[in-house]
């Protein structure tokens, strides 16, 4: 399989960053990337290792997040974890609490398999956009997506 190459560019748009912060955090070394001529490239694996470990460090600083802690015998035979990013358009700032609170209310209610997931949500108020960061084991990957997909589909059937 081939192997996606991104640009600063290409990077700073996903992260809804500056590309001189990006820059920034290939000279200091917190994200990975190759030189190809006099431009850097950063790979699909090292974006999603940058994006799991700054989700850890805004762990301090965000209210909107949360992490569940490493719990080894929870972690036991635990080999697979997934990262994705949901990206929610036209979601007001009312449905944003809304969502982020019942997905605050699920992993409280953890089931145990959750392993060591984290969710961290962000909301533009601006653009009217909900992202939402996670990371964990396949069961919590499935069961967070359908959540979200029932509440987005939910909120979908309200406003139509």
């Amino acid at each position: 399989m081939e192997e996606k190459y991104y640009t600063i560019t290409q990077v700073a748009e996903k992260l809804n960053l500056h590309h001189k912060t990006i820059r920034n955090f290939i000279n200091s070394g917190r994200l990975n990337a190759t030189r190809v001529g006099k431009q850097w490239r950063v790979t699909q694996e090292d974006l999603d290792l940058f994006v799991q470990n700054r989700e850890s460090s805004e762990q301090n600083e965000s209210s909107d997040s949360f992490t569940v802690l490493k719990q080894p015998e929870i972690l036991s035979g635990g080999r697979c974890h997934v990262s994705s990013v949901i990206d929610l358009a036209a979601i007001p700032k009312n449905q944003y609490m809304r969502i982020s609170n019942l997905l605050l209310a699920v992993m409280n209610g953890r089931d145990p398999d959750f392993q060591d997931a984290s969710i961290n949500m962000k909301y533009y108020e601006e653009e009217q956009r909900m992202r939402i960061f996670l990371w964990g084991g396949l069961k919590f990957m499935e069961e967070t997506l359908n959540t979200v997909g029932l509440l987005t589909e939910e909120e979908k059937g309200n406003g139509e």
